[in-house]
């Protein structure tokens, strides 16, 4: 959970971005819909990981590893 934790901005920008990308391309609303289902479960998985850790954990910008 921590490596979701430090990386959850990039992976909740690229869910957003590929849901986005399906729903315009998609003619096919059952794949949408599922599309859109999954990515808002993905992103509510990634604040629970979020919010196990301190905030001077979640610094994601000054992380040196």
């Amino acid at each position: 959970m921590k490596f979701l934790a430090h990386r959850a901005p990039f992976f909740i920008l690229g869910t957003v971005f590929i849901s986005f990308l399906i729903t315009i391309l998609s003619n096919n609303e059952t794949l949408i819909t599922v599309v859109n289902v999954m990515s808002v479960l993905l992103i509510l998985l990634l604040y629970i990981s979020i919010s196990k850790y301190p905030k001077s954990e979640r610094n994601w910008l000054s992380d040196k590893r």
